[in-house]
């Protein structure tokens, strides 16, 4: 396989970048959260802005190698082997460069393998693996740029509910478009002051240990500040959708928001947005309850509650967004301080028993469904007839795929990021 410049360049860059260096150092089992330093971040940014720019040029030398061998493919196949090879690696690197320097930010370690990065990026996952069914290629690719402008839409309509529309064609698009850019930089802020945090922890040499002890909870403390004021908005807002509830008879989707977050994924500004994105797109089919939970006692309870509410109306969906891993999702099992997460050790018979028989529970919560004897497997071995779909990876952007079956919507699978081209497709878990 023949590795351009620019591939070579990017490798070289990252490995140098990562705090914990290859591959080999870092894709196990481990959980590494710490980001490099401000220094190294602002110089891997310009590198790569610089490789990118040397792909382009790689890119066209390497096509015109392709076209000038073309004639001699004739003879033989071979010839034109390398060449490609050659194209598709530098090409390959404009995409690879352009994408790290957005991740670049507030990742702690990226791929530095061309052939690990092409498949995170093509199919999903570091490795070339099918072990479960994929959702279509047309639902996977690219996923996250597709959705993107429906998501900037449902925060708009959300940031600006209340604004009353101006008079006038020119009046209204100016100031349409005024308030999409402001939206935009406040989105564009709250995740840079997130990330950069995040990475921050290494501060300048010459601090004193009292002065990192200081900044750093004055950090924590300004996020946890953005952190309320999002669970109060989200609590706000969702007693107003559970008031309409009542104004249909269609089926119901219950959303749940877990209230821990400790990096903005689950209650960042952003996120704000994304779970109005995610109920929107419930909507289509269902009609949605959603709640900010504290416990997962509250989640039994809010279920019930809705059972007995409207018995006749099925509830077909559950979806958790939450922090969690293999063996727990970062949700109390009950409200007192040092209560413990729901894990596998602690998942009931039948607690979604409000539930219609076949169900859908969907985890968004990172790596629920990853390896074996995983907590989302768990819970479809404690419930059966339910589906559970859960991630096998880090989660970013999930969006749920639905099919009529009788009349009924129903979610066939669940897709989602941080694959750009190709989008991940959740593992699906089932007991008779």
């Amino acid at each position: 396989m023949i590795t351009s410049v620019s591939s070579t360049l990017v490798t070289t860059i990252t490995t140098v970048r990562n705090p914990e260096g290859t591959e080999a150092n870092w894709l196990n089992d481990q959980q590494f959260t710490r980001c490099p330093s401000k220094k190294v971040r602002v110089a891997a940014e310009l590198a790569y802005g610089l490789t990118a720019a040397t792909a382009v040029v790689e890119t066209a030398v390497s096509a015109l190698f392709v076209a000038a061998s073309a004639p001699f493919s004739l003879v033989s196949s071979q010839v034109l082997k390398k060449p490609v090879q050659w194209l598709k690696s530098s090409s390959f690197s404009i995409v690879w460069s352009l994408a790290y320097l957005r991740l670049n930010v507030g990742t702690p370690n990226l791929p530095t393998r061309e052939d690990l990065s092409r498949n995170f990026a093509f199919r999903g996952a570091y490795e070339n693996s099918d072990v479960w069914p994929k959702a279509p290629l047309s639902s996977r690719l690219f996923m996250i740029p597709r959705a993107i402008p429906s998501y900037l839409l449902t925060a708009y309509a959300v940031r600006y509910k209340d604004v009353l529309p101006e008079k006038g064609v020119l009046a209204r698009t100016s100031a349409i478009t005024s308030r999409c850019v402001q939206l935009c930089r406040e989105m564009w802020k709250a995740d840079r002051q997130l990330t950069f945090r995040a990475g921050d922890k290494r501060l300048d040499a010459e601090l004193t240990q009292e002065w990192q002890f200081i900044i750093g909870a004055i950090d924590r403390a300004d996020r946890q500040s953005t952190f309320c004021a999002n669970t109060e908005r989200l609590d706000a807002d969702f007693d107003e959708l559970n008031r309409d509830l009542e104004k249909t008879n269609r089926a119901i989707c219950v959303y749940f928001v877990g209230s821990l977050d400790s990096n903005g994924a689950i209650l960042g500004d952003r996120q704000y947005y994304y779970h109005h994105y995610k109920i929107k797109r419930f909507q289509s089919c269902f009609d949605v309850s959603a709640k900010v939970v504290r416990s997962t006692a509250e989640i039994f309870n809010h279920l019930n509650d809705l059972k007995a509410t409207y018995p006749d109306r099925p509830i077909q969906v559950v979806d958790i967004a939450s922090h969690g891993n293999s063996d727990n999702i970062d949700i109390k099992v009950s409200k007192e301080q040092r209560a413990p997460f729901y894990s596998r050790n602690s998942v009931g018979t039948n607690e979604f028993s409000a539930c219609s028989s076949d169900a859908a529970i969907i985890l968004d919560a990172c790596l629920t469904g990853a390896g074996d004897n995983n907590i989302a497997e768990r819970i479809a071995e404690c419930n059966p007839g339910k589906r559970v779909f859960a991630p096998a990876t880090p989660l970013f952007f999930s969006k749920p795929l639905f099919k009529v079956k009788q009349g009924v919507a129903e979610v066939d699978h669940v897709t989602y990021g941080p694959a750009i081209v190709n989008a991940y497709t959740a593992r699906k878990f089932q007991v008779a």
